[in-house]
């Protein structure tokens, strides 16, 4: 029996587990328990053929404590310091596997600020290294939950590029460029510096896009909008109401790069649709995405570089990107390294 154990992130488990069904077909029994959607934890009955909800931590717990001891246990990315709580009397802890999405191992890098931060890691630290398996998705983050939390041996395993139709084609036609700045309204992303950068490049025919649909709150994403309209103008693009993921990958597809500005790894998302799609691609040059990218030969640029981004119409390195992505990000390539990991 394999467990697939999620926070509540339906953007994320959505594309996931169907592919994990694909990867892992020798298992008899395959489940996935994710976090009740908020406003639901105690109401409505939302268990359906793909996934069961817990509606809190103590529910997963006794959940987990009936588990057969064969069953393995997967938990995408550990956030959460109530979810850690709940872990500590489960004596199948030995046979479960954690894979960070980063978050929840940078969070742990500064303790310094609060003390229910340095009492998470305290905990966060004692439960992985009881772990059988710790999964990182690129070798600086590999590198970082070693020394962070003392766990001897981290495998890397990348999530792949997941749901996205291989055939979607540009459906616009004007001469403008048009540049993505981040990927949500999470302050991660940086806003301002994003908008302080797109308004130091004199090009009248682009327009900035910026999603700011979810992650944030709504003072601080009015704020961002009206930073962006005074310095941006007509150029600035705000996206607030959520898109399905159909029409995400529209958009995806129809802008000229994106601009990442993310303090650690994250956006993976919309820097591997960039590789895929043969596009430029900016990000901080001092996190472990560009270092892995460039690593694996990649042509990423640097968010210094963004100035530059008018010389990259129809520069032929970056159908290279499209072509090393498909042997390297893609389901096909990552299916093989992740039925390994989840199955051995």
């Amino acid at each position: 029996m394999l467990v697939h154990v999620f926070e509540n992130d339906p953007h994320h488990y959505n594309q996931m587990v169907p592919f994990f069904k694909k990867t892992v077909t020798e298992a008899a029994e395959q489940l996935v328990w994710c976090r009740a959607p908020r406003g639901n934890e105690a109401g409505a009955e939302l268990d359906d053929s793909d996934y069961r909800y817990y509606r809190d931590y103590k529910e997963l717990s006794r959940w987990l404590k009936a588990l057969p001891a064969s069953a393995r246990v997967v938990f995408h990315s550990l956030t959460d310091r109530h979810l850690t709580l709940a872990l500590l009397n489960w004596k199948g802890i030995r046979n479960a596997m954690w894979v960070s999405w980063g978050a929840d191992t940078y969070r742990y890098c500064d303790r310094r600020s609060d003390w229910r931060v340095s009492l998470g890691f305290i905990l966060h630290r004692y439960l992985v290294k009881r772990m059988k398996k710790v999964i990182a998705l690129n070798p600086g983050d590999a590198k970082l939950i070693t020394s962070t939390f003392g766990c001897e041996r981290v495998e890397v395993v990348p999530y792949p590029l997941l749901g996205v139709d291989s055939n979607l084609k540009r459906s616009r036609n004007d001469e403008q460029r048009h540049v993505l700045l981040g990927t949500s309204a999470d302050k991660s992303n940086e806003h301002f510096e994003l908008i302080d950068r797109a308004s130091e490049i004199k090009s009248p025919s682009t327009q900035w896009i910026m999603p700011l649909n979810y992650g944030g709150n709504e003072d601080y994403i009015n704020e961002v909008i009206q930073y962006g309209e005074a310095k941006l103008a007509g150029q600035f693009q705000p996206i607030t109401e959520m898109l399905a993921k159909t029409k995400y990958d529209e958009l995806l597809i129809n802008i000229d790069g994106a601009v990442l500005a993310h303090k650690r790894q994250k956006g993976l998302y919309v820097a591997y649709f960039m590789l895929m799609s043969g596009k430029p691609l900016f990000v901080r040059d001092s996190t472990t995405t560009f270092k892995n990218f460039t690593d694996m030969e990649f042509v990423v640029s640097g968010l210094e570089q963004l100035s530059s981004i008018s010389q990259c119409d129809g520069d032929a390195r970056f159908a290279q990107n499209s072509q090393r992505f498909w042997s390297t990000f893609s389901e096909q390539a990552l299916m093989p390294r992740w039925k390994q990991v989840l199955v051995a």
